[in-house]
């Protein structure tokens, strides 16, 4: 999750931008409206599950942790989408670049769930 939020904060520092599938950056088009890289924000808000974790370390994942967690990823998933409805094309920039902080949310995500999901197993 802290590598979800890093990166949620510091995209525009991190990565190029989004691709266009063209091999152009999104940013660059005059014709985009430029903010397919605002969409990453939503990411910073992986801060806040991982704050609620480390505040209750010792204590049992509980389900307003998960309902958290879901209601962040479905956040970071519809920004996604949202950006592809511009020009971004998020496969191409990920994997035909291929941009290394976007791989990291595509590992990351599953990560934090396969995380939660054995703390919640571990102390139901």
């Amino acid at each position: 999750m802290a590598a979800l939020a890093l990166i949620g904060r510091y995209w525009q520092d991190l990565s190029p931008g989004f691709s266009n599938g063209g091999g152009g950056l999104c940013r660059d088009l005059l014709s985009s409206d430029g903010n397919d890289d605002a969409m990453m924000v939503v990411f910073s808000l992986f801060a806040l599950p991982l704050l609620f974790r480390l505040l209750q370390l010792r204590q049992a994942y509980r389900h307003t942790e998960g309902i958290l967690l879901g209601i962040i990823t479905l956040l970071g998933l519809a920004s996604l989408g949202l950006a592809t409805l511009g020009c971004a094309r998020i496969f191409a920039t990920a994997f035909g670049r291929p941009d290394i902080p976007l791989l990291t949310v595509f590992i990351a995500l599953p990560l934090a769930w396969v995380a939660a999901v054995q703390l919640f197993r571990i102390n139901p």
